[in-house]
């Protein structure tokens, strides 16, 4: 009896002093009806949470999916004419000079977007979860974009999209996706080239210097003067561009996806190796490429020039660099192959035999 009354006061709010003379037969109906009153209750309640959660689910899903091809859409109404406008002035040349630095974009932007097609379904596999820095960010970006500076705007582009990417599928999405973005972020335009010209100077100095030594081997007396060829009082100036720095980063956003899309190279001396080759790959090319121009424009072969200097005989002469970076990259991937092939073969030899371990696999 106490205890039914005990029950009847925790759960239902019946004070003992209210069932002072009641049966002990109607306190347990009592009793009864009160728990099962609770237990609907109960049931009710976590049906409507359940109802709840079930059409929280389907908005989430439902804005997802809404969600997704909205923001490509705006995405594509926003930065559409900004990347016609990269793509024609890196085709035309039309661009500034700091941003056709940039020009390797006409490879990589295609990668990087292949790259996100090729992730597709492990982005859809991923929970939602919208990172607050994401929105952050999505809003440093849309700041930019409306600030009306060349620079801001071009930049807002990768700030944008790694902003949406933390707002649809939080730190796992930009896990994923580091890759494209990064790659994205390297083809932006901006004025770093402009800033890091000044200390090239030594380079093109260098440039200078080995050309006139080549063109004096040729039988063509040249004078040098700092950055300065004077080849039959016809000065070529050897300027940041033409000392190879445009072809030097090309070589080392070239060789980034290449490292990446193969994965065979891997270890920090193979990556080393392979950058510093690069940069001498850039290097001797662009050397013998400024004598060439040296020698053209003393001459006085101005159509040749021309063709060389900004036509489509300097695109297939930097192609043929780029051939040469993708050679040396094979190069030490067959030596990195060839490696651990003589490895995995030298190691059965190298194994004990079963009588000489038999210790060490029972300490084992």
């Amino acid at each position: 009896m106490l205890l039914i009354v005990a029950v009847d006061y925790c759960f239902c709010g019946v004070r003992p002093s209210l069932l002072a003379g009641t049966p002990t037969a109607e306190v347990r109906l009592w009793g009864c009806d009160c728990v099962q009153e609770i237990v609907f209750r109960n049931w009710i309640a976590k049906e409507k949470t359940m109802t709840a959660a079930r059409s929280r689910a389907d908005w989430m899903q439902w804005v997802d999916r809404a969600f997704l091809p909205g923001g490509v859409a705006l995405l594509a109404v926003a930065y559409g004419p900004l990347l016609v406008h990269w793509v024609r002035g890196w085709l035309t040349k039309s661009i500034s000079i700091e941003h056709e630095y940039f020009s390797y974009g006409l490879i990589g932007l295609p990668f990087a977007a292949y790259l996100v097609w090729e992730k597709r379904s492990r982005w859809a596999a991923l929970p939602d979860r919208a990172d607050p820095i994401g929105w952050g960010l999505l809003g440093v970006g849309v700041a930019l974009y409306f600030s009306g500076v060349t620079d801001w705007v071009n930049l807002s582009f990768p700030i944008a999209l790694v902003g949406l990417c933390g707002v649809w599928k939080g730190a796992a999405g930009w896990r994923l996706m580091a890759a494209p973005l990064i790659f994205t972020a390297l083809a932006t335009p901006n004025e770093i080239p402009y800033l890091i010209a000044p200390y090239v100077v030594g380079l093109q100095r260098l440039i200078a210097a080995v050309s006139g030594f080549l063109l004096d081997q040729v039988g063509l007396e040249a004078q040098v003067e700092g950055i300065y060829l004077y080849v039959r009082d016809r000065a070529v100036e050897v300027a940041p561009h033409c000392a190879g720095l445009k072809m030097l980063l090309t070589c080392w956003y070239v060789g980034l996806m290449v490292i990446y899309w193969s994965g065979t190279v891997r270890s920090k001396a193979q990556l080393a190796l392979f950058f510093v080759g690069a940069t001498a790959i850039s290097v001797v090319m662009n050397i013998l490429r400024n004598t060439i121009l040296a020698y053209l424009h003393g001459t006085g072969q101005d159509g040749m020039f021309e063709f060389m200097h900004e036509g489509t005989g300097g695109d297939l002469y930097s192609a043929v660099m780029l051939m040469g970076v993708v050679l040396w990259f094979r190069a030490i991937e067959r030596f990195n192959l060839t490696h651990a092939a003589a490895r995995s073969s030298a190691a059965p030899s190298a194994a004990p035999s079963v009588e000489e371990s038999g210790d060490r696999e029972t300490w084992g």
